[in-house]
Formats: C-alpha cells, sequence, structure tokens
C-alpha cells in the first residue's frame, strides 16, 4: 500500500496525471471505504472534467458514510456544473436534512432553484443564506436580478449598492446600477459615474459601452451616446439588447 502512495506522490511531483490516477484507483480498490482516496480521485476528476466520474466516488463516499454532509455538497455542485438542476436540489437538500446549519448551503440551494426558474424559492434561500453571509457581495449580487424581474427596483437598487460597498471594483454592480438608473430615466449624473467606473476597470466590455450611450441618449447628449451605442455595437456585434439602443437613436430626431 505505501508504495502505491509513494508513486502516486512522485507522479504528482511530476504533474502525470494519468500515473496519479491510476495508483489511486489501485489502492481504492484495495480499500474501497478509504474516504481519503476516493475524494482524491473526485477532485482529480473534477479537474479534468470528469464529472460522470467524479459523482461516481462521491456516491461510493455517501454509500460508506450516509451522513458526510461534504460529500453531497460536493455532488450537488457537479450536478450543477452539468446542468442536472433537480439532482442538484435532492443532493443539497439531503445536506440540510443532515447539517441544516451548514454555513454555505442556502447559498447553492438558492442556485440551484435560481437554475430552475423558481425565482420565489431562490430569493427565499439567498435571503436566508444573509443571515449567515451579510458582508458577501455576490450574495446581493445574485439577489438584484431576481428582485427586479419581480418588479421590485427598489430592493434591486438597494441590493446594488450595497454589493458596491461591500466590493467598489465590481464592474458587473457598477454598471447594472448605472444601467438601471438610465432605464428609468433617473439619477443620469450618477449613472453615468458609475458606467464610468465600470468602463475604467473593464474597457472592452461591449454592455458598459451600451449602458453609457443609453444613459446619455436618456440625458439628451445624442452625441456623446452615438458615439458610446456604436463603439458597443463594434464589440458586441449583434447584441440583443445593443441593437434596439442603437435604432431607438437612429429613430430618434435630431433636437
Amino acid at each position: 500500500m505505501k508504495s502505491h502512495f509513494g508513486l502516486a506522490s512522485a507522479y504528482d511531483r511530476l504533474g502525470d496525471e494519468k500515473g496519479v490516477l491510476a495508483e489511486l484507483e489501485t489502492i481504492h480498490a484495495l480499500e474501497p471505504d478509504n474516504k481519503l482516496i476516493c475524494y482524491g480521485l473526485v477532485s482529480l476528476h473534477t479537474l479534468a472534467g470528469r464529472y460522470d466520474k467524479a459523482a461516481e466516488y462521491l456516491r461510493r463516499i455517501i454509500e460508506h458514510n450516509p451522513a458526510e454532509a461534504n460529500a453531497y455538497v460536493n455532488l450537488g455542485i457537479i450536478q450543477l456544473r452539468s446542468g442536472s438542476f433537480e439532482a442538484a436540489r435532492d443532493s443539497f437538500m439531503a445536506v440540510k436534512n443532515i447539517a441544516e446549519d451548514h454555513p454555505e448551503i442556502n447559498f447553492y440551494l438558492g442556485l440551484t432553484h435560481e437554475a430552475l426558474g423558481n425565482n420565489a424559492e431562490a430569493i427565499r434561500f439567498y435571503e436566508i443564506c444573509l443571515d449567515f453571509f451579510q458582508d458577501k457581495p455576490l450574495v446581493y449580487f445574485h439577489l438584484v436580478a431576481l428582485y427586479e424581474q419581480q418588479g421590485d427596483f427598489l430592493k434591486a437598487i438597494d441590493y446594488l449598492k450595497r454589493t458596491i460597498e461591500l466590493d467598489p471594483e465590481h464592474d458587473e454592480a457598477l454598471n447594472y446600477l448605472g444601467y438601471l438608473y438610465a432605464e428609468r430615466g433617473e439619477n443620469l449624473d450618477e449613472a453615468i459615474r458609475l458606467i464610468e467606473r465600470a468602463l475604467a476597470l473593464e474597457p472592452t466590455i461591449g454592455a458598459y459601452w451600451d449602458s453609457m450611450g443609453w444613459a446619455y441618449f436618456k440625458k439628451g447628449e445624442y452625441a456623446k451616446a452615438r458615439e458610446y451605442l456604436e463603439k458597443a455595437l463594434i464589440l458586441e456585434g449583434k447584441d440583443a439588447e445593443i441593437q434596439p439602443h442603437l435604432i431607438r437613436y437612429w429613430l430618434t430626431p435630431a433636437p
């Protein structure tokens, strides 16, 4: 057994993933209930994108350790990545039954329900998550689009502000808040300042140029609007959101 561990370690130092995998598979065949080896195999297969194999070893861990919450968490993450959203939901709910106070499980359940289109449930789990992680901008940002879809723009704007407060260089949140202001035709100077910050961080994202163009359009500064909207079109091409904004500009009579 020690020789196989030694070979696996040597292969790992050489960067020989196939060699490491072969030795761990041999150890697993000799000790099928060795949790550490199973997790090693899960890691190797996940990194290589072999999600089915990774899930197979996680199920073996669960078979030998039915209360192993982390195995269910990792299985759910793999199922999310592979698009098996209902299976992921079941895996994450199993964690709730085993360890209800697991620190991250409500976030993963929020992700899963968001992927399934169950927005009310996604909001419920994300909000529970905030009870544990009030300083995590990622959770607030995930809630923004959900509240916007529900028509609760004040909540969406509040959570965007909170995201930016926690992460002042969150370019997506900066652009999103600026765009929401522009779309609603309010706080246009602030919208422009926010989008300027987003563009300073990520100057090659066409959607940010589009947001700036839309803000200037709503402000009535059409020359600047055209400059930004045309730049957005160059960067993003046939983006579904950008083209209507440019068409709206072209159809607007010159002042």
